[in-house]
């Protein structure tokens, strides 16, 4: 049979027994105070386990009884990560739109050049047309010399790489800014008229008459046509 000493008299007492056969010691006593400093497995801990456990408490406490300040800062970490957002998306939007506003004066430069230079072809053309006639000699033969004379200094090699840049650029410049709207539909308008005069600038078609009254009306609706796309056009 197991005993244990009392600490009251030094007796020996049965370890199930209760109180001390012999000066009444409550046992109970000492159980109930050695819970209190014993940790889970009834060994007492030197370290103090439960300063952690109090200091997990004390960080609870201080979160629950500062409730409101933590609302207010995560409040205010909320705020600023969407006010972040918003900040960058204007910069990319802002960074885009004058990427845009770049690209988009290369083809109405190049247009505008281009044009210039075939009205003047197809005065030359015109010119000569209207001495063959005249003299009744062959016009054709005489169109052909006015060709030739372009294709040796380069100018319809340089028509056609324009009209290559042209073309990409009008394909890049195909989803406009809001603000582009009203613009990029005044240059699909004078690209259309472009592309008619360089057509004939390469290969006139027609009578003299039909010919000259063709090119008369596509520099006027390429004149109204270029002036509206100025006006339409916004500051960066």
């Amino acid at each position: 049979m197991e005993y244990k000493k009392c600490p009251e008299c030094n007796s020996d007492v049965e370890s199930e027994n209760s109180f001390c056969g012999k000066c009444g010691y409550n046992f109970g006593e000492i159980i109930n105070e050695d819970v209190e400093a014993e940790g889970i497995n009834g060994i007492k801990d030197p370290k103090n386990t439960k300063k952690p456990l109090l200091k997990r408490l004390n960080i609870r406490q201080y979160i629950l009884n500062n409730k409101r300040m933590v609302i207010i800062v995560c409040c205010i970490i909320v705020i600023a990560i969407i006010c972040s957002g918003i900040a960058y998306n204007n910069y990319i939007t802002q960074k885009n739109y004058v990427n845009y506003a770049n690209n988009f004066a290369l083809p109405v430069m190049l247009i505008n050049a281009d044009v210039s230079l075939s009205m003047t072809i197809c005065q030359e053309y015109s010119s000569i047309w209207s001495e063959a006639i005249d003299n009744g000699g062959d016009f054709n033969q005489g169109i052909q010399l006015i060709k030739n004379a372009n294709t040796d200094n380069g100018t319809f090699k340089n028509f056609d790489n324009d009209k290559q840049l042209i073309d990409n650029s009008m394909k890049e410049l195909s989803s406009p800014p809001a603000k582009y709207n009203n613009a990029y539909s005044d240059l699909v308008k004078v690209y259309g008229i472009y592309t008619q005069i360089y057509s004939q600038a390469e290969n006139p078609t027609g009578s003299l008459i039909s010919f000259n009254s063709n090119i008369n009306d596509l520099q006027s609706s390429y004149t109204e046509a270029y002036n509206e796309l100025n006006v339409a056009i916004p500051s960066k």
